[in-house]
């Protein structure tokens, strides 16, 4: 019920625990952990003008491009003529190419390199796709999806094309290396007789897989190799086929994962309190073995004198199978003399197999709820086979779960007979399931594969929230706490707070958009939108994207006439759901709002410049009204809020520094028109999150680890956890990914590491195994009055429920040679169990796989001559050697800094008793600066206008000793208009003084 591949949790709390070689089962997966991948507005874009002339051509359109690739990954807007009407598919496809072709050069895409993967029509729109062929070769992950109405008009289109690729001529791996290479990394017995099926050369394709790093693509020529440990559990390796290196290997299987728990909002029973007969459909049964079936009421005719009645398990849409070992077995016939027999025949748990009936009606029942919404989905008119899996079976040892598994189309019940946790007899949990089918089966059938896990998981939440009327649909599943249940559509979790990286978890913010659709336009109708939707074929190995397109799809979905810039039937209803969940129209609000991140201030009576910009507003992506800067010097017991000035498409205001030194965390919020709801932003277009900024604080120290003259005494270390480099981009022993393998560090390309190996092993702590305790880290400096910053990269895998199991996490310590023993600067639980992180949401976000700022005030206990050493630790339990831990925790350090409080000691930025001041001011004609320092050197002078646009500069300005008397006229050779103004004196980029003054 994780993106491209369909990875297998099994039951997580025991998962662990049964043996080392379930390990190797967790493989590499590195394609599919792209969530840096980035989307900016159109109109930042390098060829900006060429996406200007597009839109005068066409009007208003929202489209966001891969920063990346280049290619508009998201576009809606003004209905664009293709062609005058549409006679035949042959000439829509014709029209698409030409309108491609027109705009090569913004869209990247090359119509010689392109396959037709399908037409369609449905409900008087066309859908039309394409995949990128490279020398032959797919390029997976590309995609050019366009939607046409059925006025000849494209209205929606999202492209991944990738124009750059290129390969070096050099000797390939021959196919049966792939073949070894892919068997060493399963390190499992494969079943032959399946793998000699899948990994015949015919079967081993090769294809072009992108790697997103950062703000560019590395491009893997590929061997796809297929292998199996049985005819459910196949793994698909792709192997660089010059080097054979695995760039990533999936699981063909898809679960229901029991271990994501949440706490009741609302009380629904499942069972809707009582047990009802209900009819079972189309099922096979056999009368005087003459084979005969159920119709679509569960009727079927016999005679009086006939004396024996076989009802089978197994109908048009499913059969049933046990397995107690390794085998799978089929029940045999219900046997029911017909002398027992009146007008009906009632199976029960004691007349028959209560999971076969289960599986029997709730497969078709979830069948007759999607046809009943799309009659013509003629890709789910198959036979699935349903196969509970007994405690000792292969699978039933991994505890209680479900799957899917698209190998075989066939669904899975494991210990299923598991007196205290019943999936086996929980609707939801089947209906789960066949969402998962629904999203595979729909996708292949298009030539597609369904990428993003999250969204997987969500519209498999869906379908069984909208079967059952239900956000929950799992309640009283666990039979020894009533109250606990699998997951909850009915939540305020929102992109990206609560993502973790846990594709269960994540797909609640999907899921959580549909269930406050329903609550707006009804279950029948949010249903038909969440299925139709999924003819754009929405999907991005990136969440943000793929929610983006998930939002607009369904607005297709709704519209009637063509025009998404009109409105559709129900248009606001979906805008407020998913803004509700931050996945709506403030999704592109927020890349929208193009933000200038605060820096350090050496002078507590400094300023600087809050600007925001606001690029490309459109029918979806509207100007807020409201834009506030929100900020905190004590942590959050009082938030402060300047109100940002709005002049056109920007926001600004000054921020005029503090009456002491201080640390200030800010974020932005903005008005969102359609909610009335304040909508948050915690992060600036990079991939760095934590707004955070130091007033009144000099640097005397910095590392940034790259110049490698860090220094390190091993005569403390304990472990060999800790070096200065590269960190590997992921690990190739286990499944879950660290970060990309580009932006390693903050700034630069080197940062401290904790793990466990150096060279080729991966830098990683699993289960407490290692000690990751760093060598101290030496600073001899003469501090006072000091913080310690860094930036941090912290991965946190919990399999766990509890955040705080076996108190994994990360802690930083220090000691000068003052003191005897070590003390914690810095401990995971302790900061969140603070006032400030005691929340649900805030948990959440620090654990996502961002850099963080981390500033600490340290007690000023030292005197001159101090030595100061810092320690990092990542790991499990207090002593970080208990191997009873199933987390995973990383930890990347960078930008290293101690920062003093500034004495106000004379130099550049420095007042004097005179300070610094404008006269007259306000001003009526002309006026001067007047500027004091002790220190002869040359400075930036630049002057900006209340709304943030540079109007004026001096570079270079030679500043003498003593006082300065600088004329505006030196700064900007015109004539003020009446208003508010800045100067700000700079020097390298670096911020030394600012000062306001009115012109009337």
């Amino acid at each position: 019920m994780k993106r491209f591949n369909y990875l297998i949790i099994f039951s997580l709390l025991s998962f662990w625990a049964i043996n080392d070689s379930l390990k190797a089962k967790e493989l590499v997966k590195l394609y599919e952990n792209q969530d840096f991948k980035q989307t900016i507005n159109c109109l930042n874009a390098v060829n900006s003008a060429d996406w200007q002339m597009f839109i005068t051509q066409n009007g208003t359109w929202d489209i966001s491009l891969d920063k990346a690739s280049g290619s508009p990954v998201v576009a809606i807007g003004k209905p664009i003529k293709i062609c005058p009407y549409i006679i035949s598919s042959d000439q829509l496809v014709a029209a698409i190419k030409d309108f491609l072709n027109k705009y090569k050069s913004i869209f990247k895409a090359d119509i010689n390199s392109l396959k037709l993967s399908r037409v369609e029509e449905v409900g008087g729109k066309w859908f039309v796709s394409f995949v990128q062929i490279y020398d032959d070769k797919e390029v997976i992950g590309s995609e050019i999806n366009l939607v046409v109405n059925n006025k000849g008009e494209v209205f929606s289109f999202n492209i991944s094309f990738y124009d750059n690729i290129k390969f070096e001529n050099k000797s390939k791996i021959v196919k049966s290396k792939a073949i070894e290479i892919t068997n060493n990394s399963l390190n499992l017995k494969v079943n032959s007789k399946i793998a000699n099926k899948l990994m015949s050369s015919k079967n081993i394709q090769e294809y072009i897989l992108p790697i997103y790093k950062g703000d560019f693509i590395d491009f893997k020529m590929v061997y796809k190799v297929s292998s199996g440990i049985d005819s459910k559990e196949i793994f698909e390796t792709y192997i660089d086929v010059f080097n054979g290196d695995i760039v990533w290997q999936k699981l063909l299987l898809l679960n229901a994962d029991k271990n994501v728990i949440l706490k009741a909002e609302v009380f629904q029973d499942y069972y809707k309190g009582k047990v009802a007969e209900l009819p079972l459909k189309n099922n096979y049964l056999a009368i005087d073995n003459i084979g005969s079936k159920t119709d679509e009421t569960g009727k079927f005719k016999i005679n009086s004198n006939q004396v024996e009645l076989k009802i089978k398990y197994e109908s048009d849409e499913t059969i049933i199978g046990f397995c107690e070992e390794n085998d799978i077995e089929y029940l045999n016939p219900i046997k029911i003399n017909i002398a027992s027999i009146n007008n009906e025949v009632v199976l029960n748990s004691e007349n028959a197999n209560k999971f076969a009936l289960f599986g029997l009606y709730h497969l078709k029942y979830a069948k007759d709820q999607i046809k009943r919404i799309d009659p013509n989905l003629d890709c789910m008119e198959i036979k699935m086979p349903i196969t509970f899996y007994g405690s000792s079976s292969f699978y039933g040892m991994y505890g209680v779960n479900a799957f899917y598994s698209p190998n075989d189309k066939s669904f899975g019940f494991t210990d299923y007979e598991n007196d205290s946790i019943r999936f086996s007899e929980c609707p939801a949990v089947m209906y789960h399931e066949y969402g998962h089918s629904i999203n595979d089966l729909f996708y292949k059938k298009r030539n597609k594969e369904f990428l993003n896990k999250a969204c997987h998981e969500a519209l498999a939440d869906v379908n069984a929230n909208m079967l059952l009327d239900d956000p929950i649909g799992t309640k009283n599943v666990y039979l020894n706490d009533k109250a606990a249940y699998i997951r909850n559509s009915e939540n305020k979790c929102i992109y990206p707070d609560s993502l973790t990286g846990e594709s269960h978890n994540d797909g609640r913010v999907l899921a959580g958009a549909f269930w406050d659709l329903r609550k707006l336009i009804g279950k029948d109708l949010t249903y038909k939108l969440s299925h139709f939707a999924r003819y754009s074929l929405p999907d991005d190995p990136s969440t943000a994207v793929a929610f983006k397109k998930w939002f607009l799809a369904v607005l297709v979905a709704d519209d009637d006439n063509g025009d998404l810039t009109d409105g559709s039937p129900h248009y606001k209803e979906i805008i407020k759901a998913f803004n509700m969940h931050n996945i709506g129209q403030n999704l592109f609000v927020n890349d929208a709002l193009n933000f200038t991140v605060l820096e350090d201030m050496e002078n507590i009576n400094g300023s600087q410049n809050i600007i925001v910009e606001f690029s490309s507003p459109s029918f979806i992506c509207q100007l807020p009204d409201t834009v506030k800067f929100c900020y905190t010097i004590d942590n959050s017991k009082e938030v402060k809020e300047i109100n940002l000035l709005k002049n056109n498409n920007k926001y600004v205001n000054t921020f005029n520094g503090l009456e002491k030194p201080g640390i200030i965390k800010y974020y932005l919020k903005y008005k969102d028109n359609n909610t009335n709801y304040y909508q948050y932003k915690y992060y600036n277009n990079s991939m760095f999150s934590n707004y955070v900024f130091t007033c009144g604080y000099k640097s005397i120290y910095v590392d940034e680890f790259e110049s490698e003259n860090f220094k390190f005494d091993n005569n403390i270390s304990k472990g060999a956890g800790l070096m200065i480099g590269k960190p590997k981009g992921y690990s190739s022993q286990i499944s879950y990914y660290i970060q990309p393998d580009s932006d390693l560090s903050k700034n630069g390309e080197k940062c401290m590491l904790t793990g466990t190996g150096y060279d080729n092993s991966p830098y990683y702590m699993i289960e407490g195994t290692s000690s990751a305790e760093s060598p101290a880290y030496l600073i001899k400096k003469d501090i006072k009055k000091y913080l310690i910053s860094f930036w941090m990269f912290e991965w946190h895998l919990f399999y766990s429920n509890q955040l705080f199991d076996n108190n994994v996490g990360v802690i930083v310590t220090y000691k000068t040679n003052e003191m005897a023993e070590w003390d914690t600067l810095y401990n995971m639980k302790k900061y969140y169990e603070e006032d400030e992180y005691n929340n649900d949401s805030i948990k959440t976000l620090h654990k996502q796989r961002v850099w963080k700022r981390m500033i600490f005030e340290v007690p000023n206990i030292w005197e001159e001559d101090t030595e100061l050493q810092l320690k990092f630790f990542a790991g499990s339990k207090e002593k970080y050697g208990n191997t009873s831990s199933t987390s995973i925790v990383c930890l990347l350090v960078d930008d290293l800094k101690i920062m003093r409080e500034n004495d106000g000691g004379a130099g550049i930025g420095d007042q004097s008793a005179d300070g610094l001041e404008v006269y007259p001011n306000p001003m009526i004609d002309n006026g001067y600066l007047s500027y004091y320092t002790q220190n002869e050197d040359a400075v930036d002078l630049e002057l900006y206008d209340i709304i943030g646009q540079k109007i004026g500069i001096c570079s270079g300005y030679k500043i003498k000793t003593g006082q300065n008397i600088i004329p505006i006229k030196e700064i900007v050779n015109s004539n003020l208009d009446p208003g508010s103004y800045i100067i700000m004196i700079s020097k390298n980029n670096t911020l030394l003084n600012s000062i306001k003054f009115i012109k009337i």
